[in-house]
């Protein structure tokens, strides 16, 4: 989408006034409005490769206001072109659109020049008769002016003195000449090389401010340094003498901790041995009594055999013998399992024997027969001993 622009008095700039490169190359880009820059660029747009060497750093400047970047085409721009009827139009344009349009290159060709302007390996093409220029030879940088020219070789003829040489283009160094600026009373000026600043007081006459030279600020710079790295050094010491402090008072507290609870245990295990203790005389004490008691009373009489008696198991047809203190009926606990006539001569033979076996019926209770309450009768039981089928 194109922007139509009307012509106006204000759109006329510092590069339309006398020669517009000597502006150009007086002209700070970084401080003029996008319009004059992008104007710059289209100016020397023809003439590109013969000016980029002294003119790049409005391309460079243009490429960063449409933030250009690897991996990024950046933004998009309103470049002012003059159409056949007069007006003039502003097309958007990325940074790739521009060069292709405005200049005829590949983006990678910029990047090519301005990788080799960086890298101090530019040379500028337009070398004139009489242009200051070096070139090495034999391990040293020679200097002379230029002769000739060659326009069917990329070739220069240089005067050293009163010789001339020829020298390969790439190989040659244009001199550009220093540049004169002018400065009005009260402007500082700063040395490059010492760092050291002056102000001009007029007649040509500079004083020195108390703006530090390049050693001083290196020194206080290197005493900032020192002074931080011993403070951090003087923290770190301190975070590590706090952290042993920490793991010695936790050592500490483990350790009575430990021994409060070996304490305990111990507190704990001698009172439950004098409980044991004292337990223990208190029933050798009553053995003791219960043994001078029986010592003068009869022997006893010996142990008696306990008779059985027969009891029908639960709702069913049988019956079982079980001894007469069993109060619990079941199939598992009884001596013999069968119908009742089987289950009273198991009984009557087994009391026999234990009466005789005892020697005396006094005091045994007499044989009964008792019902039991149901339970499951298993279906081949192992104490089960000649059972008749009701």
């Amino acid at each position: 989408m194109q922007d139509a622009i009307p012509k106006t008095s204000e759109q006329s700039s510092l590069l339309s006034q006398g020669n517009p490169f000597n502006a150009l190359a007086n002209l700070n880009p970084a401080n003029q409005p996008t319009e004059v820059v992008i104007e710059a660029c289209l100016m020397i747009g023809t003439s590109f490769k013969e000016f980029f060497g002294t003119y790049s750093k409005w391309l460079f400047e243009l490429k960063k206001r449409m933030e250009v970047r690897p991996g990024s085409k950046g933004k998009q721009l309103k470049f002012p072109v003059k159409n056949t009827n007069g007006e003039v139009h502003a097309p958007e344009l990325y940074w790739h659109e521009f060069l292709n349009i405005h200049f005829k290159v590949s983006r990678r060709y910029i990047q090519s020049l301005e990788k080799n302007l960086l890298e101090g390996t530019f040379r500028d093409p337009n070398l004139l008769k009489g242009d200051v220029v070096t070139f090495p030879k034999d391990g040293k940088t020679l200097e002379g002016t230029v002769a000739k020219v060659h326009q069917s070789a990329d070739k220069v003829d240089v005067t050293i003195g009163e010789a001339n040489e020829t020298v390969p283009l790439e190989a040659v160094s244009k001199v550009n000449p220093p540049t004169v600026k002018k400065i009005k009373v009260g402007d500082l000026i700063l040395c490059d090389d010492s760092g050291a600043e002056f102000k001009y007081e007029g007649h040509g006459k500079f004083s020195r401010t108390k703006m530090p030279t390049l050693l001083e600020q290196r020194d206080r710079e290197l005493a900032t340094i020192k002074a931080n790295r011993d403070r951090e050094a003087a923290k770190a010491a301190e975070k590590v003498r706090q952290k042993e402090l920490r793991k010695a008072e936790a050592a500490r507290r483990d350790l009575e901790k430990i021994a409060e609870k070996e304490r305990h245990n111990s507190e704990a295990k001698a009172k439950k041995e004098a409980a044991r203790l004292k337990k223990a005389e208190a029933e050798a004490a009553k053995v003791k009594k219960r043994s001078k008691r029986n010592s003068s009373s009869v022997a006893q009489k010996p142990a008696q055999t306990e008779l059985v008696k027969m009891v029908r198991i639960g709702d069913t047809r049988e019956f079982g013998v079980y001894p007469e203190s069993c109060m619990e009926f079941t199939l598992t606990n009884a001596l013999a399992i069968g119908a009742r006539q089987l289950c009273e001569t198991e009984r009557d033979r087994i009391n026999a024997e234990r009466r005789a076996k005892n020697g005396s019926t006094e005091g045994l209770p007499e044989t009964t027969n008792a019902l039991a309450p149901s339970a499951a009768r298993p279906s081949n039981s192992a104490f089960a001993t000649n059972v008749d089928g009701a």
